[in-house]
């Protein structure tokens, strides 16, 4: 099987055909290719009939009169360009495989090209290590090399001369000038204990908001949301939420949403106190620089405990005013809408300190917070505006996704025609579905956008239907798992989680990830791989649950993230082989040999430590060495046959095995206590 265990990225490019008069790659010898398994051809041809519809070509019509050349470009009119024979050169004229340039990343339609092999060979191969794949998916250099070599070719990386550096980072997107700036409002997360009332806190804020008459009523689930309070001085001001970090309580989505927002609420249970996540939660909005208010729940609990709270908190470093510190804190009731007015009005002061600024009237600047496929619409994402304002019809890019926006939809559902900082805003238009997390940013044109797209040296994927794989550690067993979430937010933290766990005996090993319900595609790529398909918050349609009781694949689907989470820790941890020690209760000095028949002997002696014990393991010493193991059946005393007898008494002892006790032999009685299993 092909070691082909690296990460693949998936931007469509187009081939390129080899310039006339150039030199093409011998194909590798035969001898170099691995003969496919009929077994493997079945599995093959199976999984692709299932992915046709992502196969943009038909595979067999790219495999007719392929076009050969040894360097394969990133663009494809260079490609043809720059096609040379590497041996050609006197550097390279070395003994071994023949040699092929290929880019850091390369299509699978452009490897097959590169190395004059079939599409369908190449897709093949990587199914083989259940990495899913189609004709547009791109590979890393990494896994180009390995691809490469069981093809009969050494790789060598391709130098890039024409790359535009598009990947600046956040802090040097938004520098602008001072006398530009304007005040704009603060963006919040919600963070802490799974259930210490994030959701019920951000549903109370989102329903006084509402009471208190903002126009249109029920808030569109976009993962943010704004409200308008009134302050005590008469001014109304506006406050972003963003919902999802809340919605999804768990380590990636808070580090996300602490990257993105100015003011972090740590909620904590009056009745619970501090916890694990709690600090966790604390130190990613520390990390980040982000201040925190504090919001104690759940007070209307009869065993409501602030003050314990309070001190938990002064504990780990966070001190509240009234216990010298610096950090405010309100006592809320989502249930009774106590505390919510108070807990509104610190964190518009926290926001008041920061002299939060930016400036409108530029290109925007923005970060996708939420991000999924509808049938309907396309690629729809969630945008959080940071500086600028996007119009209807800007060019956007988003790492290596472009688009010009067809659609711009408020959180409360309405059609606008333009958005501002610090707004959520959701999107269409699109090319492909982009990476929670990524920077949007608008430009001037499409034509600037698509070649910001071309050289983009991003390595994050375009999407998430691509296979990903994990290096196996030797000697270190494997989950193989396909994943599918409901939004793409969803899928990176659930992938994330995953790969957190401990790895030193157990690995989970990713074959598939993608969004949306879960498909025959699925099943047949998790029967292919031998592995077990989770979702979060998806359905399974009866034809796939069918199909999956078929190819005896196992489905399991959650709605809470931390249930899935400990369901794959249960599997894994039946996975893995008991852990037993060894426990020496005694020792005995043979005296006599009183039966030796075939497999059993019956000897006497002194029992010179601790205790012999019926029903125990012995290890025979004769001298300093081991002659084998016994199983010590029964324990006699005289006639009477004993549970065990100790030390500074003669006993019998009737042994099973294929050692021949000796007179002399020392016999170590030794009992078995199972450890407790873990993943670390």
């Amino acid at each position: 099987m092909s070691p082909v265990t690296k990460k693949k990225a998936n931007t469509t490019k187009k081939t390129a055909k080899p310039a006339k008069g150039k030199t093409v790659a011998k194909k590798a010898p035969k001898t170099a290719k691995k003969p496919a398994v009929k077994k493997e051809k079945k599995v093959v041809k199976k999984i692709q009939e299932a992915v046709t519809t992502e196969i943009e070509t038909p595979i067999q019509a790219l495999v007719e009169n392929v076009p050969t050349t040894v360097v394969a470009s990133e663009e494809p009119v260079k490609a043809a360009e720059e096609a040379t024979v590497v041996a050609a050169e006197p550097v390279v004229e070395q003994p071994g495989l023949p040699k092929v340039e290929i880019p850091r990343s390369i299509t699978v339609k452009d490897f097959a090209v590169l190395l004059n092999v079939g599409v369908n060979q190449v897709i093949a191969e990587l199914l083989k290590n259940g990495i899913m794949s189609n004709i547009n998916q791109r590979l890393d250099f990494d896994i180009a090399t390995i691809l490469a070599h069981d093809f009969g070719f050494e790789a060598v990386e391709k130098k890039q001369t024409d790359e535009v550096n598009v990947g600046e980072d956040m802090n040097t997107l938004l520098k602008d000038d001072e006398k530009n700036l304007i005040p704009r409002s603060p963006v919040i997360s919600v963070m802490g204990h799974v259930d210490h009332g994030k959701t019920k806190l951000l549903d109370a804020i989102r329903g006084t908001a509402v009471m208190e008459g903002e126009a249109g009523g029920i808030t569109q689930k976009i993962g943010a949301y704004q409200i308008q309070k009134k302050t005590k001085d008469g001014q109304i001001k506006t406050i972003t939420f963003l919902d999802t970090p809340g919605h999804h309580a768990f380590t990636a989505m808070r580090a996300r949403g602490a990257k993105v927002t100015d003011i972090a609420i740590l909620v904590v249970a009056a009745d619970d106190g501090v916890k694990p996540q709690t600090i966790e939660a604390y130190e990613h909005a520390k990390a980040a620089g982000v201040p925190v208010v504090v919001a104690i729940t759940k007070i209307d609990k009869e065993n409501a405990n602030p003050d314990r709270v309070k001190k938990e908190l002064a504990d780990i470093g966070l001190a509240v005013e009234e216990w010298g510190g610096s950090t405010v804190c309100a006592e809320v009731s989502a249930v009774r809408k106590t505390g919510i007015d108070e807990l509104l009005e610190l964190v518009l002061l926290v926001a008041d300190m920061q002299d939060l600024k930016a400036n409108p009237n530029r290109p925007a600047i923005g970060t996708i917070i939420e991000s999924r496929l509808d049938p309907s619409q396309g690629a729809v994402a969630t945008v959080l505006i940071h500086t600028g304002t996007m119009r209807m019809r800007d060019d956007v890019v988003i790492g290596n996704v472009s688009g010009k926006i067809r659609t711009l939809i408020n959180d409360r559902g309405e059609r606008v025609e333009s958005v501002g900082p610090s707004a959520p805003v959701q999107i269409t238009g699109l090319s492909k579905v982009p990476h929670v997390g990524d920077v949007l940013r608008v430009v001037a044109s499409k034509k600037e956008a698509q070649a910001m797209v071309e050289k983009s040296t991003s390595e994050k994927q375009s999407d998430m239907l691509s296979g990903i794989s994990q290096t196996k550690k030797e000697g270190v067993k494997e989950l193989k798992v396909v994943i599918k979430a409901d939004t793409k937010g969803s899928l990176e933290a659930l992938r994330n989680a995953l790969l957190s766990l401990p790895a030193e005996k157990i690995a989970v090993k990713i074959i598939y990830a993608g969004t949306g319900n879960i498909t025959n595609s699925d099943v047949m790529i998790a029967s292919a791989g031998h592995g077990s398909i989770f979702g979060f918050s998806v359905q399974i349609p009866i034809s796939v649950q069918k199909s999956a009781d078929q190819e005896k694949v196992k489905i399991t689907t959650f709605d809470v993230i931390y249930h899935l989470l400990d369901e794959v820790q249960k599997v894994l941890l039946s996975m893995l082989e008991p852990e037993v020690r060894k426990v020496i209760v005694g020792r005995l000095k043979v005296l006599k040999i009183f039966f030796d028949g075939k497999g059993e002997q019956v000897v006497g002696g002194d029992v010179t430590e601790g205790k012999m014990v019926k029903d125990s393991f012995t290890k025979i010493y004769r001298g300093e060495n081991i002659v084998g193991d016994m199983e010590l059946k029964t324990v006699q005393l005289g006639p009477e046959e004993l549970k065990e007898v100790l030390a500074g008494e003669q006993c019998g002892l009737k042994l099973k095995g294929n050692v021949r006790l000796l007179v002399g032999d020392i016999v170590e009685c030794f009992t078995q206590e199972k450890l407790a299993i873990s993943l670390s």
